[in-house]
């Protein structure tokens, strides 16, 4: 099943590519989706790290972490929601 994601992936990043003609666009949507899973994949196991450094004293509390990664998933969801939104939009003015 990896493969079939890697290419759908790919097929999405190449898309916003080529439409925005740079790589940047991208590098940001890959960069997001890769440090949300990690926090997500930690957030789950319950192993987010409690100490700034391995041998540092100060311990970091933050009892809100799944409510910050929700909220970061909503706006997500709700920037692609604009997104679409936007377009449908401006095709049904060039249909008409």
């Amino acid at each position: 099943m990896r493969p079939a994601g890697a290419l759908v992936a790919g097929v999405v990043l190449g898309s916003l590519s080529m439409k925005t003609r740079s790589i940047w666009a991208g590098f940001l949507v890959h960069a997001t989706v890769a440090v949300l899973m990690d926090l997500l994949a930690l957030d789950h196991r319950h192993e987010l790290p409690t100490r700034l450094t391995p041998d540092s004293s100060v311990r970091l509390a933050f009892p809100y972490t799944s409510a910050v990664l929700f909220g970061v998933w909503v706006l997500a969801v709700t920037g692609l929601a604009f997104a679409f939104w936007r377009r449908h939009k401006r095709n049904a003015k060039v249909a008409l």
